[in-house]
């Protein structure tokens, strides 16, 4: 099994669920992911307790058909993994715009 960072080793890091709720939250405390479809920008999560979504972003992701989570309005799945400058710890974002050549395409799968 591959880890973002040392998310293996973290004990307040957790796996994420669409839409995501932290064991360290009370239980109406979800959040949801969002992307900048057009754009490469970090993965974003919503506010605690709040559906507002930042403007041009999207919560419009779902599994698609070939298994991995992706962009359901065009199904696409540009997952990327980016170093942060910090040895050993990488952001995931959505790579929707430029390309960035430090980045790597990684994929998003459900874990049964």
């Amino acid at each position: 099994m591959n880890y973002v960072g040392q998310i293996r080793y973290e004990t307040a890091s957790e796996p994420f669920i669409f839409p995501f709720t932290s064991i360290h939250s009370s239980p109406t405390g979800w959040q949801s992911l969002y992307i900048y479809p057009n754009e490469t920008r970090p993965v974003g999560f919503t506010v605690p307790h709040s559906g507002a979504v930042p403007t041009n972003a999207s919560t419009d992701v779902a599994l698609l058909e070939d298994g991995q989570f992706g962009n359901a309005a065009d199904r696409s799945a540009k997952w990327v993994i980016c170093p942060t400058g910090q040895s050993g710890i990488a952001q995931l974002y959505w790579e929707g715009g430029e390309k960035n050549t430090s980045c790597d395409a990684v994929k998003l799968t459900p874990e049964y």
